[in-house]
């Protein structure tokens, strides 16, 4: 698979997101070294109510986690900033718990907010994910920032916003980089998210053992579709 963010720029992302947080809410000194490090509260709100991606970029720390990213290693995200940007930014604030990082990079789909949307994360004896297997087609089958971007905030409602926040960038800008380009199917984020979605791994911890207590998808969600 491509990579679109090296490991400074993931930690960058994961130190954003934390920034992001109300203040009581950070131990973590390492990411937090002064009070000057926190956004306020205000921020976080507007970002997550943000309806569209032109919105989004209304918000200062849009422009912060821009330059604290640098230079993206993709022609595709070096172009078009006004809206990967936005959608980066506006995906990332409605995560409301961030997973810690895996020692190992290459297990990182095990993280991935599809596995956690998928059978994987089924309860015990149940064949329902907590994401329906037709608003996760739609949500693969947007072909629109915008739709992908009211798509993905919906998704991460169901998984009760529980996701690594660095593999959850990667994905997203691995969306947009592709998304209107022909790329072989074996590195597309589309198929990666199919396989977390569909499959279980064979080293997955038992369905009960997954700390996310599913959000339902109501009557009138499913009747968007």
């Amino acid at each position: 698979m491509s990579s679109y963010l090296n490991g400074r720029q993931k930690n960058e992302v994961r130190k954003w997101w934390k920034a992001l947080q109300p203040k009581l809410e950070q131990p973590e000194k390492e990411y937090v070294k002064s009070s000057s490090d926190f956004f306020d509260r205000g921020h976080r709100a507007r970002l997550r109510r943000a309806p569209r991606l032109e919105h989004v970029l209304l918000e200062k720390p849009v422009f912060q986690l821009l330059e604290g990213l640098g230079e993206i290693r993709s022609y595709a995200l070096q172009q078009n900033e006004q809206i990967w940007l936005p959608l980066l930014a506006g995906t990332l604030a409605n995560v409301e718990n961030g997973l810690a990082p895996l020692e190992s990079e290459s297990k990182s789909s095990s993280q991935s907010l599809a596995r956690r949307l998928g059978m994987a994360a089924a309860k015990p004896g149940s064949k329902t994910a907590p994401m329906s297997e037709l608003r996760f087609q739609r949500m693969m089958k947007s072909s629109d920032p915008e739709d992908f971007y009211l798509q993905i905030r919906r998704a991460l409602r169901l998984a009760n916003g529980t996701v690594d926040v660095a593999t959850l960038a990667e994905d997203v800008l691995a969306w947009y980089a592709e998304h209107d380009l022909q790329t072989q199917p074996a590195n597309a984020m589309r198929f990666r998210w199919a396989r977390d979605y569909y499959q279980r791994p064979k080293d997955a911890p038992p369905a009960d053992a997954i700390d996310l207590t599913p959000a339902s998808e109501s009557i009138e969600e499913m009747s968007e579709l």
